[in-house]
């Protein structure tokens, strides 16, 4: 088995076949188009760095890596080994044949290769899902490594393929969640609102600016309410160019828009991932001034409907640990970090924050002075 390195953006483009090959059972943002164009995007000063193992002259493993050239602490130089698809990728994990009998050796070789044989600080490998197909090699080699895997992100989905149908799924929902849909849908009936759903295929730049306004309006209004947990990706211009630049691509088979409409108004709307088995929200949001009406609540409740109606085996809420969440789903798994000091400015790095009071850590990640008058000198 050979393990080799790519580094041009020429080369990488050339292992797309094999990359959808060995992707196919995994969700879109683990697939070749999503991860090449969040490079495009986002490549900057780092440096490609994909492992491909080779084995009579077929590509049977691909490890999707790059390094990070950033600043520790502010001001020190620091390399880290990481996932490409960054805090956008909900999960990723090395793309080996599930049915590949030598799977645990192709994962070995990629692994044993990353640790060793490129110049970096930190090997930081972010979002590898429990459900994924390697998470048990990940988690047998990081015991043989020494590297830590630790879990960080719950991650609900519903498994359809368990319920007869919707009225089956439906019939299993708690009370008082079955109570509260029929009484937010009996207000908006009662109040005259003419609601409906839209479900869209093709996604134009247009859509993409409608629901940045709807999110961002969002994130103000918790933020003034003192929220400061959620995020937005659309308040970050370059993550904003690459949701625009995927979604709305050619490839309409991977993706969906839908948006729920009070009276001809969006109100909500719902980014969506599809595999041929699973309906995946990716990003979903609401205008507050509808927040009465629970507008998720009820969206959710209809697409879960048009998931089985479409008959996928999974509806997936994605990472993200929102109570909202367990009301809905049966089934649970999580994210893990796989993390590994090899230099020992990494391991003095860990140390000091590890060690230093936060307020000085703190105030040094802001370019301000620490008030020392706290140390009690």
């Amino acid at each position: 088995m050979n393990i080799k390195v790519i580094k041009g953006d020429e080369a990488f483009l050339s292992l797309k076949d094999d990359w959808d090959r060995l992707a196919e059972n995994l969700i879109a943002v683990t697939k070749f188009d999503w991860i090449y164009r969040w490079w495009n995007h986002f490549q900057e000063k780092n440096e490609l760095s994909i492992l491909i193992a080779e084995k009579n002259n077929k590509i049977v493993g691909i490890a999707p890596l790059y390094i990070e050239n950033t600043k520790a602490l502010k001001v020190v130089p620091f390399r880290k080994l990481k996932f490409l698809g960054g805090d956008l990728t909900d999960f990723l994990d090395f793309l080996i044949d599930e049915q590949d009998y030598n799977r645990e050796l192709i994962f070995k070789n990629l692994l044993n290769y990353a640790l060793n044989n490129f110049d970096y600080d930190l090997l930081e490998l972010g979002q590898i899902n429990s459900d994924y197909p390697n998470f048990d090699l990940w988690n047998k080699f990081a015991g043989y490594t020494g590297s830590k895997f630790t879990a960080y992100k719950e991650n609900h989905k519903i498994k359809l393929a368990e319920f007869v149908s919707y009225q089956n799924y439906y019939r299993q929902l708690s009370k008082n969640h079955r109570k509260s849909l029929k009484s937010r849908l009996t207000k908006v009936i009662n109040d005259g609102i003419d609601f409906k759903y839209e479900f869209k295929s093709h996604i134009t730049e247009e859509d993409i600016e409608i629901i940045k306004k709807i999110c961002i309006k969002r994130q103000n209004f918790l933020y003034k309410k003192g929220d400061h947990k959620r995020f937005c990706y659309f308040l970050d211009n370059k993550k904003t160019k690459f949701i625009e630049d995927y979604f709305c691509s050619n490839d309409n088979d991977s993706k969906m828009l839908a948006y729920l409409k009070f009276n001809g108004v969006i109100i909500a709307y719902n980014l969506i991932l599809l595999n041929k088995n699973t309906f995946s929200i990716w990003n979903s949001t609401f205008d507050n001034d509808y927040e009465f009406y629970a507008p998720s609540k009820l969206f959710f409740n209809e697409l879960i409907k048009y998931a089985f109606e479409k008959n996928y085996e999974y509806f997936d809420f994605m990472r993200g640990n929102d109570p909202y969440k367990l009301s809905w789903t049966n089934k649970t798994a999580y994210n893990y970090n796989f993390e590994y000091k090899k230099s020992l400015k990494a391991k003095l790095v860990f140390s000091y924050r590890e060690n230093v009071p936060n307020f000085i850590s703190k105030s040094i990640r802001n370019n301000e002075l620490p008030d020392f008058e706290k140390l009690n000198l």
